[in-house]
């Protein structure tokens, strides 16, 4: 596959700059949302919904029927994946070639990084710690690709 590189160096596979709004704005909702239900164990009774579940196992075992559920977590991880992403695939300001390059060298890092952590954590983290570690390992290359490309966009601003 050939890649147009003036379409490349321009970002134009990326989502356009006023999405970092809705970015933004989803991800702090997302770290909002899980203050309340992780930090605080607060689970909303608004968010308690019937919903249609493919697997649902809680005290029994119901496959394709609805459920009653308390929504908080997949509202959270909802926000915090649509945030995070956002934040990855949209544009910057000024995009330009040098800003390209920089996101695919930092996506390798961030993708062995985050894969470095995942296999400590699976030789040295058990029961349900683990389970919690996967449930972390859905943003934390998100989140690791975010801080290394913002440091980086900073450094490259103070060289030039």
């Amino acid at each position: 596959m050939k890649i147009d590189s003036e379409n490349f160096a321009e970002g134009k596979y990326l989502l356009p700059y006023k999405y970092k709004y809705l970015a933004y704005s989803s991800f702090v909702l997302g770290l909002i949302l899980f203050v309340i239900r992780f930090i605080y164990g607060i689970k909303l009774e608004i968010l308690n919904w019937k919903v249609f579940a493919i697997y649902s196992s809680f005290f029994d075992t119901k496959i394709f029927s609805i459920v009653q559920n308390n929504m908080s977590e997949e509202i959270t991880l909802f926000f915090l994946l649509i945030g995070i992403n956002f934040l990855i695939i949209t544009r910057e300001k000024k995009e330009f070639l040098e800003l390209q390059f920089l996101r695919l060298k930092i996506f390798v890092i961030s993708l062995i990084i985050n894969l470095a952590i995942m296999l400590i954590a699976n030789f040295t983290i058990y029961g349900l710690a683990f389970l919690w570690i996967t449930f972390f390992s859905l943003v934390s290359f998100q989140i690791i690709y975010v801080l290394i490309f913002q440091f980086a966009k900073y450094r490259l601003n103070q060289r030039n």
